[in-house]
């Protein structure tokens, strides 16, 4: 006889594992629905909180007293919505991880932790300030290519058709004024909008201007919240009090009721791809919740990814282009200087005499200058001149990154800290050597060449400090400081008018990398750093250092030929079958066996190859990552090409569920990675 005292759901725990799992509940305490809320339960001996993905399922077949009963309905209202619910569904069956840890994603930590409902969850000190004192703007008029796009968005949108806008601007040809206007017309239709952006290029300046045109309506998101603060922005957006929402990547996660826009902006940038689990790319689930939901999805940039300007030869993506800057100002003269030139005039310079010179002029006329270079610290390795070792992470195998403001080696992986040794631990020579260049020896050399010029870095190492981030901005922003130094962190976003000279240390830094996307990140740092001169009423130089003047990449980026580059990279792309005509999924694998992490690697791809044959897909490997030793784990990968679909997808995770793993190894799904590294 069945037992009709209780109710049977199926639960997602935040565990990689094969989820859902079901449980029983007893009847008077059920609610019309458990759908999309939290409830207590005993898993593996232990309480935690799940996440109600079905209920009122069949009694199972198997034998239900062992089904365990849940003890805690902790909500008394859904804390997802319908719509993200089964979002994360597919975010868990597409990138190949637990429904509950694709919840988990979806969720601020605060809900992920308190077992209580929403509304008991109270905030201590919750008096919030507020994050920014909105500053007035001037009216700015639409030049005609900025209306012609805007009226093809907002005429998308009293549509309602599921379509996608690719918004192709050069750097400071109004793109975010567009973005404004777009989620004005969605308000203005009933509808909520989500606009993401790199995290970096959350600056003051961005968020005042969308916290002047959207004021109370507006929710910012970004990692220097607190979680506290994280949790009291979700529930404003969760009761409907926010509409509009900025923030980067995790914001697509936002609950906004009647979502009709997402815009993507600098929708290239690596940082759109979570790197932890669950390991998503940003553009992908924005077009599945867009679809899902009946919203138009704005890609914007001046360097659009292949993959999506692909999408706009085929006809997947609508163009609109923004060919000319704000004021019709001309972009930047580039200057390449060939670096072998200064090398063989007897001296290796890190400034070459050109660059020096356009220093020397632009501090005379009080202009603002920005010098690049993507790479931190002082010296990025320490040689041994006798033995010829490198001084190395023990754990990592690579070299340590000599940092002179806190005089310690640094591994930039496991970010592993040690002094600097005054004999090579090979050899117990003294002749120890330092070389390679980061920003702080950049920042040392330029504060020799230019005494007199106050000069300040930024990177993660110098804003690591609260408030260090806004603080150095805010004095560039007013003259405070004529020379700043850093990483890519100074290429996205800012908007300094007074900056008139733009200094590439060395271009080649990316390029070297052994990733088939080098040549196209070379291309678009450039471009942005680029854009960040002239963007004022005087002309703008960018000089760009290299070893490899006459590489695709670098010259079509001094020209401002994103067409060129295009045409030029797109042809290796088809060639060698990578993205964006195939797709991708990476099967890490690691231990700390270094013999079981390579048999085990060829034991996998023998177990792959039926599937790999029945799909049509491209195997390659198994073989070491290119960084093969990293945090004490040594590292294999196996890698597949080919078309995705959940069926194939589905495939090779039961494959792995049914693996017998071999002791001390562990293996991740990457699908669609950005970076082999």
């Amino acid at each position: 006889m069945p037992d009709t005292s209780y109710t049977y759901i199926n639960v997602a725990v935040g565990l990689p594992v094969n989820d859902p799992f079901t449980y029983k509940i007893r009847r008077e305490k059920y609610y019309s629905t458990l759908i999309g809320r939290r409830v207590l339960i005993s898993f593996r001996n232990r309480a935690l909180i799940g996440y109600v993905v079905e209920d009122k399922i069949k009694e199972p077949v198997t034998d239900t007293t062992k089904i365990k009963e849940i003890s805690t309905v902790i909500d008394d209202q859904p804390i997802l919505p319908s719509a993200l619910l089964q979002l994360t569904k597919w975010v868990s069956d597409y990138y190949m991880c637990s429904w509950g840890e694709a919840i988990q994603s979806a969720l601020p930590q605060y809900i992920k932790t308190k077992k209580k409902s929403l509304g008991a969850i109270t905030i201590r000190n919750s008096k919030r300030k507020k994050e920014l004192e909105i500053e007035p703007l001037k009216e700015i008029s639409l030049n005609a290519e900025q209306k012609r796009s805007l009226e093809s968005i907002e005429e998308a949108l009293e549509r309602k058709g599921k379509k996608q806008f690719l918004l192709f601007g050069i750097t400071s040809s109004g793109k975010t004024e567009v973005y404004i206007r777009s989620i004005k017309k969605a308000l203005s239709l009933g509808k909520s909008a989500i606009c993401l952006f790199p995290e970096i290029a959350l600056t003051k300046h961005l968020q005042n201007y969308f916290l002047y045109h959207f004021k109370d309506t507006l929710a910012i998101v970004h990692s220097r919240l607190t979680q506290q603060e994280r949790f009291i922005v979700w529930r404003e957006i969760f009761e409907g009090k926010k509409k509009v929402v900025i923030g980067p990547r995790s914001a697509l996660f936002a609950p906004v009721e009647k979502l009709g826009l997402i815009i993507i902006d600098e929708e290239h940038e690596n940082t759109y791809k979570q790197q932890e689990v669950p390991r998503y790319h940003t553009r992908t689930v924005a077009q599945k919740r867009a679809e899902g939901e009946g919203a138009l999805i704005v890609y914007g940039g001046a360097t659009p990814s292949l993959e999506t300007m692909r999408k706009v030869k085929k006809g997947d993506i609508e163009l609109l282009a923004l060919k000319k800057r704000v004021g019709d100002r001309p972009l930047p003269i580039v200057k390449i200087i060939d670096m072998k030139n200064e090398v063989r005039k007897g001296k290796i310079m890190l400034v070459s005499q050109y660059l020096k010179g356009e220093i020397e002029n632009a501090l005379k006329g009080r202009d603002g200058i920005l010098l690049f270079l993507n790479r931190r610290g002082f010296a990025t390795h320490i040689t041994c001149l006798a033995c010829g070792s490198v001084v190395e992470c023990q754990r990592c195998k690579v070299a340590l990154t000599y940092h002179q403001a806190e005089r310690s080696l640094v591994c930039h992986y496991c970010d592993g800290r040690k002094e600097p040794p005054d004999h090579c631990p090979a050899c117990s020579s003294s002749r120890l050597k330092y070389g390679g260049v980061g920003t702080e020896r950049i920042e040392s050399h330029v504060a020799r060449l230019f005494p007199q010029a106050r000069i300040e870095r930024f990177d993660t190492d110098r804003v690591r400090k609260k408030g260090e981030h806004e603080r150095i901005l805010d004095a560039f922003k007013r003259g405070k400081i004529d020379i700043l130094i850093g990483t890519q962190m100074i290429t996205k976003g800012f908007d300094f008018p007074h900056v008139t000279l733009v200094g590439v240390i060395n271009a080649d830094t990316v390029l070297s990398l052994p990733d088939f996307r080098s040549t196209e990140r070379t291309f678009q740092l450039l471009m942005q750093v680029a854009g960040r001169a002239g963007r004022g009423e005087r002309e703008g130089k960018v000089v760009i250092q290299t070893f490899s003047p006459n590489h695709y990449a670098i010259r079509t980026a001094a020209q401002h030929d994103y067409e060129s580059f295009y045409n030029e990279e797109i042809k290796r792309r088809q060639e060698l079958n990578y993205p964006p005509f195939s797709d991708l999924i990476n099967i890490i694998i690691r231990s700390k066996d270094e013999k079981q992490v390579r048999s085990f690697s060829v034991r996998v791809k023998e177990l792959l190859e039926p599937i790999v044959k029945k799909w049509e897909l491209e195997l390659m490997g198994p073989a070491p990552l290119p960084f093969y030793h990293l945090r004490g784990y040594f590292r294999w990968h196996i890698m597949m090409k080919g078309t995705l679909s959940l069926a194939m997808i589905t495939e090779i995770r039961s494959l792995f569920q049914n693996i017998k793993k071999k002791k001390n190894c562990q293996y991740a799904f990457d699908v669609e990675p950005v970076n082999i590294l």
